[in-house]
């Protein structure tokens, strides 16, 4: 037998004196051989090759011709090219991935030290500013992104500075106790100089939850930010107070025009404007825009008696993904 299976059958003389060899294919067909010279035949029934000779060296040697593997110089340039092309894109997945997760963790720094500034805890805030600042620089995130943070950063290093400033301690003096109609109908009751006392003794520090849209105004009342609420407060009379912030609050927010926002609004000062001369002139309720917050907690509404359905939930997760840096 040889390696292919087949069974060879040592060679016979015929009546003339002619070798006679026969040879048993793989599919059990027997070959016969009559002329020494002739070294392969074509089995008759199934078409393989069947040697009269010498088989097992030729089938040997033919394995080892199918075994032997060459490439090409070009082959071989086109597989290197292949295996670099894998290795940098399996690097650049991975360095976009811990990016990713960078940013998401100065997202959430940035936040934190939102928080801690609006409570007047310049310590904390300094410190979540500057490590997220940090994380931004390293992976060259763009100025876009790190000057807002850059800024944060210096106002809350000022603030910490100041003599006499409490931090850890909050910084609010509870929720407004009247509503904003009533406060617009005192101010328009009293006089300018009684309820500029009246206002930084009962009502200045205190915290206002608003839900509006943003709205763009131009005037001197809206010097510091073009952008504040298109909440309308007015008195019984029909007299107006204007909102504004200082400083600007949604621009930090990246929040344009028309965008719906709930915000918790820390009061700073009231002032008379008193507009083109000869008018009476208007208040406006200046809100302290580095203090002042977006809501994202539907928990905090329920508890001052707000109804939150879907759709307030709703804005309040998209408010919660946003911060100063985007």
């Amino acid at each position: 037998m040889d390696m292919w299976g087949r069974r060879l059958v040592p060679g016979r003389k015929t009546g003339g004196g002619t070798a006679v060899k026969e040879v048993t294919c793989m599919c059990g067909e027997r070959v016969v051989f009559l002329d020494p010279e002739v070294a392969v035949k074509t089995c008759p029934n199934c078409g393989m090759s069947v040697y009269q000779e010498d088989v097992e060296a030729r089938t040997l040697d033919l394995a080892r011709r199918r075994s032997r593997i060459c490439l090409s110089r070009r082959q071989l340039v086109l597989a290197l090219f292949v295996v670099a092309a894998v290795a940098v894109t399996l690097l650049i997945v991975g360095v976009s991935a811990a990016r990713q997760r960078a940013f998401a963790t100065a997202r959430q720094l940035v936040r934190q030290a939102d928080i801690a500034a609006a409570a007047r805890d310049y310590d904390a805030a300094v410190e979540g500013y500057s490590r997220a600042l940090e994380i931004y620089l390293l992976w060259f995130a763009g100025d876009q992104t790190s000057d807002p943070i850059r800024n944060a950063l210096e106002r809350a290093r000022r603030k910490r500075q100041a003599p006499g400033q409490p931090t850890g301690e909050p910084a609010d003096r509870g929720m407004l106790p009247i509503s904003l109609e009533d406060l617009a109908q005192q101010a328009y009751a009293d006089t300018p100089a009684n309820w500029s006392e009246a206002f930084a003794r009962d009502y200045a520090d205190r915290k206002a939850v608003i839900r509006a849209k943003v709205e763009e105004r131009s005037g001197e009342p809206y010097r510091a930010s073009a952008l504040t609420l298109s909440y309308r407060v007015f008195t019984p009379a029909g007299e107006e107070m204007q909102i504004s912030f200082d400083p600007s609050f949604f621009e930090r927010y990246r929040l344009g025009s028309g965008a719906d926002c709930i915000i918790q609004a820390f009061l700073s000062k009231m002032y008379l404007d008193k507009g083109a001369p000869g008018g009476k002139g208007r208040w406006v309720l200046v809100i302290d825009g580095a203090r002042s917050s977006l809501v994202t907690d539907g928990s905090y509404l329920r508890g001052l008696g707000w109804k939150v359905d879907d759709e307030v939930e709703n804005l309040l997760a998209s408010q919660a993904s946003l911060s100063p840096a985007f």
